[in-house]
């Protein structure tokens, strides 16, 4: 078996694995292949359809592309285009937190703990998404970027309008009402992206894809624009070596085998190994 490896990740974890992957290379004398994971993230979304029937997966990737792919993590927030040609280019990204830091910072703001994410999106079950109206930024820009950087102050600022004791009873309303805030950005923008090119899918994928609000607005999305919606298993949503792998499968005819360097500033459109 080849060894792969995520680049794009500059950490100390990332760095003694990187190492460890060239070092089997060496003792297995097999190649080893680099993969950039947020591409790999991008490409999840394929690997349901992959498993259905591998030999076929090919040529039945006709019926997704031209594909627009929205990564929502902790760390990033991406639309991006992926062509018939399986290239990917950029269309819009964050300017400063990305939407799982939000939620993420939101939730400690609350006294939920960070990272929050996931509890906030329990106790938002329960409320009132309309109860306040928080900020949805760069709506009206002509660009396809992302900010939520001032979501997150209009909730302390809001927080601070409010004894302990109201904000325990207002906790499932503030919750509901931020989540709503960060799903609905997402969403407007992807629907912006997908009126200004033709497009044959849509593709949810990032740790937090597994948030049910965004994932049913996704769909509804789709629904509504008449395109396929492709949503990455859960347990392909994080950081995994499946999505890794997958991505080796995914650009097959572009790569080229290497010892890895480090790259941790890779961006999405740098594809690794690639022999063009």
């Amino acid at each position: 078996r080849d060894p792969l490896w995520s680049r794009g990740l500059g950490d100390v974890y990332k760095r003694q694995g990187m190492a460890t992957a060239n070092a089997l290379s060496v003792a297995w004398s097999v190649p080893v292949f680099g993969a950039n994971h947020l591409r790999a993230h991008a490409q999840s979304v394929f690997i349901s359809e992959y498993e259905k029937s591998p030999s076929e997966f090919d040529r039945r990737m006709d019926a997704f592309l031209p594909h627009l792919s929205l990564i929502v993590s902790g760390g990033n927030t991406l639309l991006v285009k992926i062509d018939e040609d399986r290239q990917i280019y950029l269309l819009g990204g964050t300017i400063d937190d990305a939407a799982g830091e939000a939620l993420d910072k939101g939730a400690k703001l609350m006294g939920l703990g960070y990272p929050g994410g996931p509890k906030l999106e329990k106790v938002a079950q329960s409320g009132n998404s309309k109860a306040f109206d928080f900020p949805r930024a760069l709506m009206h820009k002509p660009n396809l970027d992302f900010s939520f950087s001032g979501l997150k102050t209009s909730l302390r600022y809001t927080l601070d309008r409010f004894e302990d004791d109201e904000i325990v009873s207002l906790m499932p309303d503030l919750c509901a009402s931020y989540q709503a805030a960060v799903v609905d950005a997402l969403i407007r923008k992807a629907g912006k992206a997908l009126g200004r090119d033709r497009f044959k899918s849509m593709g949810l994928s990032g740790g937090v894809s597994n948030n049910q609000l965004l994932r049913d607005e996704f769909e509804a999305l789709a629904k509504k624009r008449k395109l396929v919606s492709l949503l990455a298993q859960r347990k392909h949503t994080g950081d995994n070596a499946g999505m890794i792998a997958f991505s080796h499968v995914f650009e097959r005819t572009n790569i080229i085998p290497e010892r890895l360097p480090i790259s941790p500033s890779m961006g999405i459109e740098d594809q690794v190994n690639s022999s063009e």
